[in-house]
């Protein structure tokens, strides 16, 4: 399947997607006070101009600034109750919720919404969640059409690029790397701007692949995450040196081992378009 018939299959079945998941979540809340415990959920409710409603987030929320700036209550697994019940919400927002949340909002009766997103499918289904939840179905329709249009543009023509993304490996070797299969919404996004992942056969969505597994795969494109990290020219040079056990590789042959340190990448939320625009350029180059 070339990627632009893949695009345009994707497009259609996510812009059904939005319009069901609007339908499921009809209430409105224009009052809420919003926890948000998850960074791309944080993206999601300022994107739809509902940073005013937003009164904490966790630990791990650094953007957009308007959302940076709210009060930090910890993550899911050690939130800050006592200052959560200070601010008094009525509607908490998360990817993942232990007994801990769950029985804090079922004491003080706050809606919790959980929201898994693991493919881009599941953006556009927080969005539609989120715009409902709080009187923007409007907005959430117009940002998640965009949405869908840029991630899924047709950017590349002819045959896909084989590619490794490696999440993370250990300093100084790469054997043992951790990479994506292709139940992870990365992977969506390799096939969407042109490559083929090259482990998408490898069991779970974020499996650790090892050396003699990595021998046998031959990428013409490899590509390390390092998302906020202020990579030297020396640091690319060292951490590239790391790979030259896989000489045969064409990508290590070529020289094509890119490094992305976009804060988004691993952020299931708007700013995937933005990471999609960022590796088909690298795809390309």
């Amino acid at each position: 399947m070339n990627a632009e018939r893949y695009s345009g299959g994707r497009l259609t079945l996510l812009l059904c997607g939005i319009l069901l998941t609007v339908a499921a979540h009809g209430a409105t809340n224009t009052a809420a006070r919003v926890i948000a415990f998850s960074p791309a959920l944080a993206e999601i409710a300022c994107a739809l101009g509902a940073a005013d409603l937003i009164v904490g987030v966790s630990d791990f929320v650094d953007y957009p600034p308007a959302a940076r700036l709210k009060p930090a209550l910890g993550g899911v697994l050690n939130p800050y109750l006592e200052q959560m019940t200070v601010l008094a919400p009525t509607l908490i927002v998360a990817q993942s919720a232990p007994d801990v949340l769950r029985q804090f909002c079922a004491h003080y009766q706050i809606t919790l919404d959980v929201v898994q997103i693991e493919r881009c499918a599941d953006v556009t289904n927080a969005l539609a969640l989120l715009g409902a939840r709080l009187g923007r179905a409007a907005q959430a329709r117009q940002i998640s059409a965009a949405f869908v249009r840029r991630l899924f543009a047709p950017r590349r023509r002819g045959a896909s690029v084989p590619v490794l993304v490696s999440l993370w490996r250990a300093p100084g070797r790469v054997a043992g790397c951790t990479t994506i299969s292709r139940a992870s919404f990365l992977a969506e996004i390799v096939q969407a701007v042109g490559g083929s992942n090259v482990c998408a056969d490898v069991p779970g969505p974020y499996p650790v692949v090892a050396a003699e597994v990595l021998s046998q795969r031959r990428p013409e494109v490899i590509i390390e995450l390092r998302p906020g990290e202020q990579l030297r020219a020396a640091d690319q040079v060292r951490m590239r040196a790391d790979w030259q056990q896989f000489h045969a590789m064409p990508a290590v042959r070529n020289g094509r081992i890119y490094f992305m340190t976009n804060t988004a990448v691993l952020i299931p939320g708007l700013r995937l378009a933005d990471v999609a625009d960022e590796l088909a350029a690298l795809l390309k180059n």
